[in-house]
Protein backbone atom coordinates (compact mmCIF):
# COMPACT_ATOMS: atom_id res chain seq x y z
CA UNK A 1 0.00 0.00 0.00
CA UNK A 2 1.24 3.36 -0.52
CA UNK A 3 2.07 5.78 2.17
CA UNK A 4 1.13 8.98 2.30
CA UNK A 5 2.29 12.35 3.95
CA UNK A 6 -0.07 15.34 4.01
CA UNK A 7 1.39 18.68 5.42
CA UNK A 8 0.19 21.86 5.67
CA UNK A 9 2.64 24.39 4.55
CA UNK A 10 0.69 27.85 5.63
CA UNK A 11 2.79 28.63 8.16
CA UNK A 12 6.10 29.56 6.91
CA UNK A 13 9.02 29.63 8.94
CA UNK A 14 10.92 33.19 9.24
CA UNK A 15 13.90 34.12 7.16
CA UNK A 16 16.72 33.46 9.86
CA UNK A 17 15.37 30.57 10.85
CA UNK A 18 16.24 28.49 7.46
CA UNK A 19 19.69 27.19 8.39
CA UNK A 20 21.80 30.01 6.18
CA UNK A 21 25.23 27.88 7.18
CA UNK A 22 23.90 24.72 5.04
CA UNK A 23 24.73 25.38 1.06
CA UNK A 24 22.44 27.71 -1.03
CA UNK A 25 20.04 26.18 -3.54
CA UNK A 26 21.72 27.03 -7.10
CA UNK A 27 18.56 27.98 -8.71
CA UNK A 28 19.32 31.18 -10.40
CA UNK A 29 17.42 33.06 -13.30
CA UNK A 30 19.02 32.92 -16.85
CA UNK A 31 18.00 35.97 -16.88
CA UNK A 32 18.19 37.74 -13.40
CA UNK A 33 20.66 36.47 -11.78
CA UNK A 34 21.97 36.03 -8.33
CA UNK A 35 20.46 33.11 -6.11
CA UNK A 36 16.45 32.84 -5.36
CA UNK A 37 17.31 32.61 -1.75
CA UNK A 38 19.41 35.17 -1.37
CA UNK A 39 16.96 37.63 -3.24
CA UNK A 40 14.48 37.12 -0.24
CA UNK A 41 10.92 37.46 0.35
CA UNK A 42 10.74 41.32 -0.26
CA UNK A 43 12.23 40.77 -3.95
CA UNK A 44 9.31 38.60 -5.13
CA UNK A 45 7.67 40.92 -6.83
CA UNK A 46 10.66 41.50 -9.55
CA UNK A 47 9.98 37.66 -10.79
CA UNK A 48 9.20 37.41 -14.25
CA UNK A 49 6.65 34.72 -15.02
CA UNK A 50 7.90 34.85 -18.65
CA UNK A 51 11.39 34.38 -18.29
CA UNK A 52 12.59 32.26 -21.38
CA UNK A 53 15.17 30.15 -19.62
CA UNK A 54 15.83 28.97 -15.82
CA UNK A 55 18.56 27.39 -13.88
CA UNK A 56 17.13 24.58 -12.18
CA UNK A 57 20.11 22.39 -11.22
CA UNK A 58 23.10 23.02 -10.29
CA UNK A 59 24.55 24.01 -13.79
CA UNK A 60 24.62 27.00 -15.18
CA UNK A 61 25.50 26.32 -19.04
CA UNK A 62 22.64 26.58 -21.49
CA UNK A 63 22.40 23.45 -22.59
CA UNK A 64 21.27 22.75 -18.77
CA UNK A 65 18.93 25.53 -18.36
CA UNK A 66 15.20 24.79 -18.08
CA UNK A 67 13.24 25.81 -20.89
CA UNK A 68 9.76 27.33 -19.62
CA UNK A 69 8.48 28.24 -22.70
CA UNK A 70 6.59 24.82 -23.26
CA UNK A 71 5.83 24.40 -19.82
CA UNK A 72 2.10 25.13 -18.64
CA UNK A 73 1.70 27.58 -15.62
CA UNK A 74 1.34 25.37 -12.79
CA UNK A 75 4.58 23.40 -14.19
CA UNK A 76 6.36 27.00 -14.97
CA UNK A 77 5.93 28.28 -11.04
CA UNK A 78 7.00 25.14 -9.28
CA UNK A 79 10.11 25.03 -11.10
CA UNK A 80 10.23 28.65 -10.08
CA UNK A 81 9.13 27.72 -6.70
CA UNK A 82 11.98 25.04 -6.36
CA UNK A 83 14.35 27.44 -6.63
CA UNK A 84 14.49 27.96 -3.17
CA UNK A 85 14.84 24.34 -2.14
CA UNK A 86 17.79 23.96 0.42
CA UNK A 87 18.87 21.66 2.94
CA UNK A 88 18.15 22.21 6.40
CA UNK A 89 20.01 19.60 7.91
CA UNK A 90 23.55 18.26 7.38
CA UNK A 91 22.88 14.83 7.17
CA UNK A 92 20.64 14.64 4.63
CA UNK A 93 22.50 11.78 3.15
CA UNK A 94 20.76 9.33 4.92
CA UNK A 95 18.17 11.32 6.76
CA UNK A 96 14.47 10.68 5.81
CA UNK A 97 13.86 12.81 2.46
CA UNK A 98 10.55 14.80 4.11
CA UNK A 99 12.43 16.14 6.91
CA UNK A 100 15.45 17.24 4.65
CA UNK A 101 14.65 20.37 2.79
CA UNK A 102 13.05 23.60 3.19
CA UNK A 103 9.33 22.56 1.64
CA UNK A 104 7.25 25.21 3.92
CA UNK A 105 9.11 27.57 2.34
CA UNK A 106 8.90 26.05 -1.07
CA UNK A 107 5.22 26.19 -1.19
CA UNK A 108 4.91 29.04 0.32
CA UNK A 109 6.72 31.15 -2.29
CA UNK A 110 4.29 28.91 -4.76
CA UNK A 111 1.44 30.28 -3.13
CA UNK A 112 2.68 33.94 -3.03
CA UNK A 113 3.77 33.49 -7.14
CA UNK A 114 0.51 32.09 -7.74
CA UNK A 115 -1.12 35.00 -6.45
CA UNK A 116 0.95 37.63 -7.99
CA UNK A 117 0.65 35.79 -11.31
CA UNK A 118 -3.06 35.89 -10.73
CA UNK A 119 -3.24 31.84 -10.99
CA UNK A 120 -6.34 29.88 -9.02
CA UNK A 121 -3.79 26.60 -7.95
CA UNK A 122 -5.47 23.31 -8.95
CA UNK A 123 -4.30 20.15 -7.68
CA UNK A 124 -1.81 18.93 -9.56
CA UNK A 125 0.41 15.83 -9.47
CA UNK A 126 4.50 15.48 -10.38
CA UNK A 127 7.26 12.86 -10.78
CA UNK A 128 9.81 12.93 -7.72
CA UNK A 129 12.85 10.53 -7.94
CA UNK A 130 15.40 10.10 -5.22
CA UNK A 131 18.80 8.86 -5.02
CA UNK A 132 20.54 7.88 -2.10
CA UNK A 133 24.85 7.03 -3.01
CA UNK A 134 28.00 5.90 -1.86
CA UNK A 135 31.07 6.43 -3.70
CA UNK A 136 34.42 4.25 -4.00
CA UNK A 137 37.43 5.67 -2.61
CA UNK A 138 39.55 7.39 -4.86
CA UNK A 139 37.27 7.10 -8.19
CA UNK A 140 37.44 10.09 -11.06
CA UNK A 141 35.91 12.22 -9.49
CA UNK A 142 35.59 14.95 -12.50
CA UNK A 143 34.81 11.98 -14.93
CA UNK A 144 31.81 11.66 -12.28
CA UNK A 145 31.12 15.55 -13.09
CA UNK A 146 31.09 15.42 -17.11
CA UNK A 147 28.85 12.03 -16.98
CA UNK A 148 26.61 13.97 -14.77
CA UNK A 149 26.53 17.11 -16.18
CA UNK A 150 25.93 15.99 -19.62
CA UNK A 151 23.50 13.61 -18.55
CA UNK A 152 21.57 16.73 -16.88
CA UNK A 153 21.41 17.99 -19.99
CA UNK A 154 20.32 15.01 -22.34
CA UNK A 155 17.09 15.32 -19.18
CA UNK A 156 17.21 19.10 -19.31
CA UNK A 157 16.31 18.31 -23.63
CA UNK A 158 12.62 16.11 -22.50
CA UNK A 159 11.57 19.67 -21.30
CA UNK A 160 10.02 18.28 -17.95
CA UNK A 161 13.33 18.23 -15.32
CA UNK A 162 11.72 21.21 -12.88
CA UNK A 163 14.52 20.35 -10.63
CA UNK A 164 17.42 18.56 -10.25
CA UNK A 165 19.58 18.98 -6.54
CA UNK A 166 22.32 16.97 -5.27
CA UNK A 167 24.52 17.91 -2.15
CA UNK A 168 28.38 16.87 -1.44
CA UNK A 169 29.15 13.52 -0.19
CA UNK A 170 29.06 13.35 3.48
CA UNK A 171 32.61 11.65 5.53
CA UNK A 172 31.56 8.20 4.39
CA UNK A 173 31.22 9.52 0.82
CA UNK A 174 27.50 9.17 0.89
CA UNK A 175 25.07 11.38 -0.84
CA UNK A 176 21.49 12.66 -1.94
CA UNK A 177 20.26 13.79 -5.18
CA UNK A 178 16.77 13.83 -6.72
CA UNK A 179 14.95 15.08 -9.37
CA UNK A 180 11.13 16.56 -9.84
CA UNK A 181 9.77 15.77 -13.29
CA UNK A 182 6.47 16.93 -14.77
CA UNK A 183 5.89 13.31 -14.96
CA UNK A 184 7.27 10.00 -15.38
CA UNK A 185 6.83 9.89 -18.80
CA UNK A 186 9.25 13.11 -19.20
CA UNK A 187 11.90 11.14 -16.81
CA UNK A 188 11.78 7.94 -18.68
CA UNK A 189 12.24 10.33 -22.10
CA UNK A 190 14.91 11.97 -20.33
CA UNK A 191 17.03 8.98 -19.29
CA UNK A 192 17.47 7.09 -23.20
CA UNK A 193 20.35 9.04 -23.98
CA UNK A 194 24.20 7.87 -24.75
CA UNK A 195 25.47 10.32 -21.58
CA UNK A 196 23.05 8.40 -19.15
CA UNK A 197 24.32 5.15 -20.96
CA UNK A 198 27.99 5.86 -19.93
CA UNK A 199 26.76 7.28 -16.42
CA UNK A 200 24.96 3.31 -15.47
CA UNK A 201 27.98 2.04 -16.74
CA UNK A 202 30.55 4.02 -14.94
CA UNK A 203 28.29 3.73 -11.76
CA UNK A 204 29.58 0.02 -11.18
CA UNK A 205 33.32 1.40 -11.11
CA UNK A 206 32.63 4.73 -9.63
CA UNK A 207 29.76 3.89 -6.45
CA UNK A 208 29.76 1.51 -3.79
CA UNK A 209 25.86 1.58 -4.18
CA UNK A 210 23.06 3.44 -5.58
CA UNK A 211 19.72 3.11 -4.52
CA UNK A 212 16.81 4.90 -5.64
CA UNK A 213 12.95 5.40 -5.19
CA UNK A 214 9.99 6.75 -7.14
CA UNK A 215 7.29 9.39 -5.71
CA UNK A 216 4.22 11.25 -6.97
CA UNK A 217 4.03 14.45 -5.36
CA UNK A 218 0.91 15.72 -4.84
CA UNK A 219 0.22 19.84 -4.92
CA UNK A 220 -3.62 19.92 -3.40
CA UNK A 221 -6.18 22.80 -4.34
CA UNK A 222 -5.02 26.23 -3.37
CA UNK A 223 -0.88 24.70 -2.89
CA UNK A 224 -1.78 24.56 0.74
CA UNK A 225 -1.43 20.80 1.21
CA UNK A 226 0.92 18.67 -0.22
CA UNK A 227 1.73 14.97 -0.33
CA UNK A 228 4.44 12.48 -1.26
CA UNK A 229 3.22 8.96 -2.50
CA UNK A 230 5.21 6.00 -3.06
Amino acid sequence: MASTVIINTENTPPLADRHANLPNPKGTSAKLGGTRLERGLSDLKSFQFDEDRLQASPYADSQNLLDLRGLSTPNRLLALALTFLEPIRSDYATAPYLESFNWKLVFHMLRQMCRDANFEWQEQEFYVVIFRSKLKQDIDRKRLGELDQHSHAEACASGGLLKYWFGKTDDQNRNLATCIWRNREDARLGGRGPWHAQARQAAKEMYERIDFSIHKLVVEDGAIDWRLDD
